[in-house]
């Protein structure tokens, strides 16, 4: 835990805001890995269906990537890396 002083009333009061803010900014698990912020303002299936587009863009990359690589320069991949051990 950190400890922190602070010199006026009004020091302590905008150091509370700020978490407060860095709180409601941050997913949390309970609400799907969805900030409060957005929670509550009815963003959570937006941030969850650009999610999944994000997931689906991303397989079909590793996909691609991974289908145009050829059994021989896996092979000659392995055989590197067996040299290295």
């Amino acid at each position: 835990m950190n400890l922190w002083v602070h010199g006026t009333p009004e020091d302590l009061q905008a150091a509370i805001d700020k978490m407060g803010e860095s709180y409601n900014d941050t997913p949390h698990e309970a609400l799907k890995n969805v900030s409060p912020n957005d929670f509550y303002a009815g963003r959570e299936d937006e941030v969850l269906d650009r999610r999944a587009k994000i997931r689906l863009e991303t397989m079909a990359r590793r996909y691609a990537y991974n289908m145009v690589r050829t059994p021989e320069s896996q092979t000659n991949l392995g055989a590197e890396n067996s040299q290295n051990r």
